[in-house]
């Protein structure tokens, strides 16, 4: 099973957390039946950070730093991915460079979201053209 762990800024985005969460809806619907075959894993740091800030909260009275973060992910991202997904903005993140030369060093799987979405557009376009051409519909077929 594919295990996939997304990557982007977070620091100073407001709608951090609906990027991230629209990437996981595309990886577990539209990404994973077409490159994966329907399974995967998904690894989320925006829904971690939460579960991460609760934890601090508990235990140390605080919120974590931004190292504390960047740790947590760097074992999330070390502990069985298989591949990393890179947000169209992981550019401007210093975190998200990080995490992506962890990912080449490790041998992970490396996807940009631009090119990937682009790539599937494609293929959606070029499928429902053949699909669709009809010149290939069969009359028996109609109704």
């Amino acid at each position: 099973m594919a295990k996939i762990y997304i990557s982007g800024k977070i620091k100073g985005v407001d709608d951090y957390k609906e990027r991230f969460l629209d990437a996981e809806k595309f990886l577990l619907t539209e990404f994973v039946d077409w490159m994966i075959d329907g399974v995967a894993q998904i690894v989320n740091p925006a829904t971690k950070g939460i579960q991460l800030q609760a934890l601090y909260m508990t235990k140390h009275k605080r919120l974590p730093s931004y190292e504390e973060y960047l740790s947590d992910d760097i074992k999330a991202l070390a502990d069985g991915c298989t591949a990393i997904f890179m947000l169209e903005n992981w550019k401007d993140s210093k975190g998200a460079k990080i995490e992506l030369d962890l990912a080449k060093k490790l041998g992970l799987k490396i996807y940009y979201e631009n090119k990937v979405r682009e790539k599937l557009k494609e293929e959606k376009e070029n499928f429902n053209e053949e699909y669709f051409d009809k010149k290939e519909i069969n009359p028996d077929l109609i109704y």
